[in-house]
């Protein structure tokens, strides 16, 4: 950008965009039970589907947004899906049935698909070096702090009406409005103003390396067996008596609060870390699942979550950027949005594997799949250590001069 001021609110238009994905569901999940009394004669599975359903359609255009992002002006795209975002949200607000809300949040679904690669595309489009990844982490940050703040608001709304509660994601046109003013044309092909002048190297072909599936495995394979955490904590807690669901929210609560503070602070850790990031972020999965699957009191349970959370906030930051490292230059938003993809579907994946991997063992214990996880997150340190060292383009220098201030 020309002047510190224009980069700056490039920053702050581009963390907003970070909350769209995490607002498209955070905000009705406090309203379901609204919903359902409002509209008594709905099947159970419909109003299920005004939280699901948006996922599904994110996942899908993830990776047809990010295709999309090859071929024409992202800024284009981004209003596009921004418009959609907007009228997926506002809409149910004004529902005559059921039937309306179900299309409406399939609607949000595909624009929050469009926007959520272009806001970390777009970050690696117009930052370097540790900048980039400082401002990874932070919209880890923002749109964790925000989706918490998000689900408040929408059910304080919600005590006058759950049709306000859908008028919240107005928000979105504010946004909108400062992408369209702040955000230069991207045109198919071509680097952001800021970086014209500078040598690059254009692919015509959309050619990979090894090392963007093996992260792309790394990744899934993080995500798949983290989501153990989900399914199992209270069912854990519960058995083990060692608390009510009070206790269980607050166990909850923790890992929100250190995942808040491990996107805030991964731009450090990844400049003191460099290469040795991702090894040491899955030796802390390890060290947490070992934590609980061994832990005879709440405090260690407490502490574990407090490792996975900042652990999992980490790893976000770091997949997406490296990612977009290891790819031909316009093709960064596509490999957000593969990466994307992959992680939702893999925690879609994750129960199936635990019922596998149960029938295979004839062990449902807690205890004993927190264990299984805790070996897997081992071999995956190993793994990782491998990688970095194998791939050169992991090897990122940063210079001092593009430090987040």
């Amino acid at each position: 950008m020309n002047s510190q001021t224009n980069k700056m609110s490039l920053i702050v238009t581009i963390l907003l965009l970070s909350l769209l994905p995490v607002e498209s569901g955070q905000l009705v999940m406090p309203i379901l039970g609204e919903i359902a009394k409002a509209f008594p004669t709905a099947d159970g599975a419909l109003i299920g589907l005004v939280m699901v359903l948006p996922m599904g359609g994110m996942i899908l255009f993830n990776l047809i947004g990010g295709t999309l992002s090859i071929k024409m002006d992202k800024k284009k795209l981004l209003t596009w899906g921004m418009i959609l975002y907007i009228i997926g949200g506002v809409g149910p607000a004004f529902a005559p049935n059921i039937y309306f809300i179900i299309l409406m949040r399939a609607i949000i679904g595909i624009g929050a698909g469009i926007c959520a690669p272009l806001a970390m595309g777009l970050i690696a489009e117009f930052f370097e070096g540790n900048e980039k990844a400082s401002l990874m982490g932070l919209s880890i940050a923002v749109s964790s702090i925000g989706g918490a703040a998000l689900a408040f608001i929408g059910g304080y709304v919600a005590l006058w009406s759950w049709r306000y509660t859908f008028l919240i994601y107005a928000f979105a046109i504010i946004v909108l409005i400062l992408q369209m003013a702040i955000i230069p044309e991207m045109k198919p092909g071509a680097r952001p103003a800021e970086q014209v002048g500078k040598p690059v190297i254009v692919s015509e072909k959309r050619k990979y390396g090894a090392a963007f599936y093996i992260l792309t495995a790394i990744a899934v394979c993080q995500c798949a067996f983290g989501f153990v955490v989900v399914q199992k904590l209270p069912i854990f807690v519960s058995n083990e008596n060692l608390g009510d669901p009070m206790i269980i929210g607050s166990i909850i609560s923790v890992m929100m609060i250190c995942g808040f503070f491990g996107g805030l602070f991964f731009g450090p850790v990844y400049k003191a870390l460099k290469n040795y990031t991702l090894p040491v972020l899955m030796l802390l999965g390890s060290i947490a699942f070992f934590l609980l699957g061994t832990a005879q009191s709440l405090t260690m349970v407490f502490v574990s979550q407090a490792i996975f959370g900042v652990m999992n906030a980490m790893c976000g930051p770091y997949f997406n950027n490296h990612i977009t490292a290891i790819v031909p230059e316009h093709h960064k938003t596509f490999a957000v949005g593969f990466m994307n993809a992959a992680c939702a579907v893999s925690g879609l994946i994750s129960p199936f594997i635990i019922t596998v991997i149960v029938l295979l063992t004839g062990v449902e214990a807690p205890r004993f799949l927190f264990n299984l996880v805790g070996g897997v997150f081992f071999l995956l340190v190993i793994g990782s250590a491998f990688f970095a060292n194998a791939t050169p383009k992991n090897r990122v220098e940063f210079p001092a001069n593009q430090i987040l201030r």
